[in-house]
């Protein structure tokens, strides 16, 4: 554990001057980098005493490090519902954890040393990054194992993800179902040696929407750039701009999910929602061994799985792989776009041609307009 302490103040992330803040290595080295080392760094290893049941976690780490966690927030409260969870993460993704019951409160990171006072600090990095077992250990089961101890097995090892009413009746609303089957992909991981070919997921596009399947492709506001095809929407481009919990309730409305190991196969995961995951670095039994309903196709290559985690913002594959001479990953290349057409058609053919997870919530449908 770190403290950095800035002489001047660093106005994108609203820190003061003059105060210490706990920060992971790696952010650390990023702050000292922006602030061109007007800093103190110093280690601080007392906010680590047991301080009873009020629990902060601290994982900086993106969507789905937050979402590996919550089965974990779940078994603590199942077996102390007087025990108190705070989390601080990134801002950025702190929405995951919105609405989820098991979490009382979010603190953005970093995060002041003074803020810890009185709470028992869980301190994850690397914990998935730079620990062997997570090469062999489901994410969900390492989180697990690093606050019970090794072995320890939750009863129910299912993410969760909390989707308001008021979320979804937004979303129908602003795009209305129709007798259309409804596919959502998304087209880019948080790293790129995640990504599926951009010209093949392209294709697997190009191909659901002739067969007149509704399409909406999910990502961050303006990663994917074009004029979309028939039936086919693009909410990386709609204004005003979508935000991730509506993107989310968008993908709560689709009958199937198709993504590389990120975030929205992960989602649907935690939702039950049928999806295919696109697995190229990972073994996929490392990330949606639990999801019941997530089909996972993995592409063949000597390289495979190099378990590359992006540290390096320059270098996006491993140094000496062949990926980084061709700039995709070569293994997910492997996956034909046919392939994944075949398995989407398979999960459509398992959903009732009108979805009845939506009336299931009893939910109020928004009056027609007159």
């Amino acid at each position: 554990m770190h403290e950095l302490i800035l002489e001047r103040p660093f106005t994108p992330l609203n820190l003061l001057a003059g105060v210490p803040y706990l920060c992971t290595d790696a952010s650390t080295g990023s702050l000292l980098t922006f602030c061109g080392g007007k800093a103190t760094y110093r280690e601080n290893e007392d906010v680590f005493q047991n301080k009873g049941n009020k629990y902060l976690f601290m994982r900086p780490g993106g969507f789905g490090d937050l979402l590996f966690l919550t089965p974990t927030f779940r078994e603590i409260k199942r077996l102390d519902p007087a025990s108190r969870i705070t989390v601080s993460s990134m801002p950025q993704y702190s929405s995951i954890l919105q609405h989820n019951p098991d979490v009382d409160s979010v603190l953005s990171y970093p995060i002041l040393t003074s803020s810890v006072s009185g709470l028992n600090v869980q301190w994850l990095e690397n914990t998935i990054e730079r620990n062997a077992g997570a090469e062999k250990v489901h994410a969900v089961d390492i989180y697990a194992n690093s606050f019970f101890g090794e072995g320890y097995q939750l009863p129910d090892k299912t993410m969760k993800y909390v989707v308001t009413a008021e979320e979804i009746n937004a979303a129908r609303t602003r795009f209305p179902r129709t007798e259309r089957r409804r596919v959502g992909v998304q087209v880019l991981a948080s790293m790129k040696a995640r990504n599926y070919p951009g010209e093949m997921m392209n294709e697997l596009v190009i191909r659901l929407s002739r067969m007149g399947i509704e399409v909406f492709l999910f990502g961050a506001h303006g990663s994917i750039q074009g004029k979309p095809w028939q039936h086919v929407t693009n909410l990386t481009m709609e204004e005003p701009e979508i935000s991730f919990r509506e993107s989310m309730a968008i993908l709560f409305d689709c009958d199937c999910v198709v993504g590389p190991d990120s975030v929205a196969v992960h989602v649907a995961g935690a939702l039950d929602i049928p999806a295919i995951g696109l697995y190229g670095p990972f073994p996929w039994q490392l990330r949606t061994a639990y999801a019941k309903k997530t089909m996972c196709l993995t592409g063949s290559g000597a390289c495979a799985p190099c378990l590359y985690h992006q540290v390096n913002p320059v270098q996006e594959f491993p140094e000496h792989g062949p990926c980084a001479k061709t700039g995709r990953c070569e293994v997910l290349a492997e996956i034909e776009p046919g392939r994944i057409l075949s398995k989407v058609m398979a999960a459509l053919g398992s959903v009732p041609a009108i979805r009845t997870a939506l009336d299931s919530l009893a939910l109020p449908l928004p009056e027609e307009p007159r």
